[in-house]
This record gives C-alpha cells, structure tokens and sequence, in this order.
C-alpha cells in the first residue's frame, strides 16, 4: 500500500487527523506491513505458525516461464512469471506489491513469493521467510491474479511448517536450483518432495531448473511431472548469450 493508499485509509478510519496522530499511524501501519499482516487479513490461516492459505492451481500449465526481474516475453497469456529470483529483488515487491499488480496481471500466472529457507539458515528466519511468501502472495491473490503455488523446504525441521499454507490437489511448482551440488542436499530434496507429496497431494508437480527424471529415479512414476527452464536459460544455452 502506498503512502496515499494509507492517507485515504487513515482519513477514514482515525478519528484524531492531526500531525503528530497521523505520524503515529503511519509508522504503526509500516510495522504491520513489515511483518505482512497487511497483506492477508482475510486469510484462512493455517497450522501452529499461521500461514496464510492460498488456493490450488487448476489452470493450464504453462509453456513459458520468466523471471519478475526479467519478465519480457512474446506470449505473456501462457507464461508464468516466477519468484525465483535474489531476496532482493523480492523485497521490493514486498514494500511496493501495488507497482507489480498491472505486470503480473498480464500473464498466464504468478509463482508464489519465494524468499529463501536455506537449510543453514536459523528455523526462526525460515519461518519468518514462510509466512512472507503466504501473505504478499494472497495478496496479489485476492487481486484476482492466478497464484502457481511454490513449494520449499530445507532440511527436516522446515517440515513442521513449509508444507502448511497450501491447498490440496491442483499443480505446484518446486525449485531445483542448489539441489544437484552436493549428496546433502540431493537427499533433503528427496525427503522433502516425498513429504510434500503426503501434505499437500499435488496433481502436478512443475519442477523448474536443472534436472529430469533420471537424476530423481525415486519420483513416483504415476504423478504427472513437468521439467521446465526459464526462457533466459534456454537463450542462454543455445545462443551462448
């Protein structure tokens, strides 16, 4: 919400408009949007740490995939614009959503918000990071902008808490970048994606990034996968720019 969004709010709802009330206002408004309250007060939430929850995907699968910091593309109506970008880039979307309503608006769908929950990271900060996806996600949600619900994990203690926040059924897109450097962090993938797959059910599962079902023979033969890169990748890989 912008500073005139929040002036419009306060002048309807505070009763005291004076300066000094009006200051107060604002910086307790700026903490609520810090900590995303803001962003999903109608949301059901889930689970022991109150995840926003966001609605499955039933649409059709898209066939192209960009990122929101590099988002042009020829066929922005079966395009997904993803999240998986520095944390940076998605900070300003966290204090500024309502300069990305009319970008993502345009595509096929949005990747949910996808702050990092790195397994050497404290808990408390992946948490944190957790609930930050849910709720600027059901933000642009209740906008009317078709959420693709992106799932993380880390190591086995994230389980308590990154698999609340999701519908049952419908396709979910995962991340595999970092997966494939060390047996580590190849065998956290594994138990994350069997455990999601107990938790949420998904009908599809969108794996973006490096891999196929060779490098993860254990993927049930009977769920409907799809490996699938970014746009600037595939340029990247067959024009050597």
């Amino acid at each position: 919400m912008s500073k005139i969004n929040f002036l419009n709010l306060a002048e309807g709802e505070l009763k005291d408009t004076s300066p000094k009330a009006m200051k107060k206002a604002y910086y307790k408004f700026q903490k609520l949007k810090n900590f995303g309250t803001e962003y999903c007060k109608s949301a059901m939430k889930c689970g022991k740490y109150g995840i926003p929850l966001l609605d499955a995907y039933h649409g059709p699968i898209p066939k192209y995939y960009v990122s929101v910091s590099s988002p042009k593309c020829s066929d922005p109506e079966h395009t997904c614009i993803t999240s998986f970008d520095y944390d940076y880039v998605l900070e300003r979307m966290w204090y500024q959503p309502e300069k990305y309503d009319d970008l993502l608006i345009q595509y096929q769908c949005f990747g949910s918000l996808d702050f990092s929950m790195k397994i050497d990271n404290p808990l408390a900060a992946q948490i944190g990071n957790k609930y930050r996806n849910h709720a600027l996600s059901y933000r642009f949600q209740e906008r009317g902008i078709p959420i693709l619900p992106v799932v993380g994990w880390s190591s086995r203690p994230s389980f308590e808490f990154c698999f609340s926040g999701f519908s049952k059924g419908g396709a979910v897109m995962i991340s595999t970048s970092g997966v494939l450097i060390d047996e580590r962090s190849l065998w956290c993938f594994q138990v994350g994606f069997v455990e999601m797959l107990k938790q949420i059910n998904p009908d599809v599962v969108i794996i973006y990034g490096d891999g196929s079902r060779e490098h993860f023979p254990w993927i049930p033969k009977s769920l409907e996968v799809e490996f699938v890169k970014s746009n600037r990748l595939i340029r990247v890989r067959e024009y050597g720019r």
